[in-house]
């Protein structure tokens, strides 16, 4: 009879010595997954700060420096508003006396160039009011600034040829793309042909925000993930203190302070503070992280473990945009 080979199974030691290398093989596929992750929620949140916060310095840069521009080769001609503005001695008898507030004080009466607020405007969707709301807060600044562009497409309208000009087929638009002539936009307020756009913070959606006359009742987001924003200002006259402002940027609200102070700022500094997803910061990096700073200069809040970024931008002013008034 032939001996039949008898089968053995796997001894406890055996099958736990294997549970075991699995579980090791698992725990270090698990950790090499997890490091991954982190690395690519750190490199998500690093291009969200770096990118988010670049493209939108440079937008508002753009804007800024924009303010109190005037088209002096319109349908009628601008040159008599210099001739206003080269007689006119003390305090600006429209807003901030640049050549934009004279040239459209008829239709934009009390209009700024550019105007901000430590904090926010008492009635936002109101653009030609520029009382600021009394509390101040240096990190959600709000700013105002107006402008005129070319009226057509074809550019310079020369006087003899009147007939191509068209009041409403011009490229003038708000920040939410909004024409801001009545032909373009039945909902403009003030409508004509300026541009006045308005920056503000919602900290709640941590977003910048717009408001422009093309239809003021409809805000529009510029910029996702931010969570201050911070306008300084410097200025060509003395300080309250007797200091010179020209070496230091201030808030708005010391701006209100001076006399013609609006009418005398020369630069203008932004600074926004842009933030990643969650996670984006890797744990145990927020105390060496040197972009981990905010507007003010302080260390940004890490517990929620997002990576932040401060990103600054200095803009000198056009000098078109100033008042030709004479300071006192």
């Amino acid at each position: 009879m032939t001996k039949l080979a008898t089968s053995r199974g796997m001894t406890l030691v055996e099958l736990m010595v294997a549970m075991l290398l699995g579980l090791l093989l698992a725990g270090a596929a698990l950790s090499t997954f997890l490091a991954s992750s982190q690395l690519a929620r750190s490199m998500r949140g690093a291009a969200t700060v770096s990118d988010g916060g670049q493209s939108f310095t440079s937008y508002i840069a753009q804007q800024i420096r924009a303010a109190g521009h005037v088209d002096l080769m319109e349908r009628d001609g601008q040159w008599s508003v210099l001739t206003s503005a080269d007689g006119q001695v003390g305090a600006p008898n429209s807003g901030d006396g640049s050549l934009l507030a004279l040239d459209s004080a008829g239709n934009f009466p009390g209009l700024y160039s550019i105007k901000g607020c430590s904090g926010a405007f008492k009635t936002p969707t109101t653009l030609l009011d520029f009382a600021c709301a009394p509390d101040v807060n240096s990190t959600v600044s709000s700013l105002t600034v107006a402008y005129q562009v070319l009226s057509t497409p074809e550019g310079w309208v020369a006087p003899s040829l009147a007939e191509t000009f068209n009041a409403n087929r011009g490229f003038q638009t708000d920040c939410g793309g909004r024409g801001t002539r009545t032909g373009q936009s039945a909902t403009a307020n003030p409508a004509g042909d300026l541009v006045i756009n308005r920056y503000y913070l919602d900290t709640a959606e941590r977003r910048l925000m717009c408001i422009g006359n093309g239809d003021p009742s409809r805000a529009v987001q510029v910029a996702a993930d931010i969570e201050q924003f911070q306008v300084l200002y410097a200025t060509s006259q003395a300080s309250s203190t007797s200091a010179s402002a020209i070496s230091r940027f201030v808030l708005a609200s010391e701006v209100n302070s001076m006399v013609n102070g609006w009418a005398s700022v020369v630069a203008v500094q932004v600074c926004v503070l842009a933030v990643g997803e969650p996670g984006s910061s890797a744990a145990g990096s927020a105390g060496t992280n040197v972009f981990n700073v905010d507007c003010s200069g302080n260390a940004a809040n890490a517990n929620d473990g997002r990576i932040r970024r401060a990103h600054r931008t200095t803009i000198n002013l056009r000098s078109g945009s100033r008042s030709a008034t004479v300071m006192p």
